[in-house]
């Protein structure tokens, strides 16, 4: 593997995220196939895995706990080399009572080592609604560039999985740090306020 670029939309409504994997690869030709894996996380496990520019359906059964392994073809890039291209949707989490989430997207990932460490192996974008506020993320070199609506990544490894912890911002109601600085600045006023009537001079 030489390079591997996810691109995850969670803008699309329905409850799901699109999520589309391609790798660069070395040492195989198109026609043969690649080792991968696909970690389970429960309500975030793909039902279904589309591999190909053709979105041919596969297959990727459970092998041992929550992994699940398969054997995908590998197909003519347009540069002329080996490269495999996944598809799939990843079902999103309903706010919990505190009016945040956390969602997981695993990540299907090729089996062995990659060709080269190099600090931009992988390759991410995920966008999310305008409605959320992303309070953590994992990989933690996931952030916003350029837009609040997109989170971008680049990484010397694959992860297995990306994790958002999020509110949407009409549930969020006003953040506490607002909230903690507002009962702040009310104490140093009452605290003023007595203050100066005890300074200040009393009427006869």
């Amino acid at each position: 593997m030489t390079s591997a670029r996810l691109q995850a939309d969670l803008t699309g409504g329905g409850g799901v995220a699109d999520v589309r994997v391609e790798y660069a690869l070395s040492g195989v030709a198109p026609g043969d196939s690649v080792a991968v894996t696909l970690l389970d996380y429960g309500l975030a496990m793909p039902t279904h895995v589309r591999a190909g520019e053709a979105g041919e359906a596969a297959s990727v059964p459970v092998v041992l706990g929550a992994a699940r392994r398969a054997r995908l073809a590998v197909e003519r890039a347009p540069d002329g080399g080996a490269r495999l291209v996944v598809a799939y949707q990843v079902p999103l989490p309903a706010e919990g009572d505190g009016g945040g989430a956390v969602a997981h997207l695993p990540i299907l990932t090729v089996d062995g080592a990659s060709e080269a460490a190099t600090p931009e192996l992988f390759q991410a974008e995920v966008r999310v609604p305008s409605g959320w506020t992303v309070t953590e993320a994992f990989p933690t070199g996931l952030v916003p560039v350029g837009s609040e609506s997109a989170l971008h990544a680049e990484l010397p490894v694959v992860p297995s999985v990306v994790t958002l912890r999020f509110r949407t911002r009409a549930a969020g109601g006003v953040p506490l740090p607002v909230v903690l600085n507002a009962v702040a600045l009310a104490c140093i006023a009452l605290v003023g306020i007595a203050g100066w009537r005890q300074l200040a001079p009393r009427r006869p």
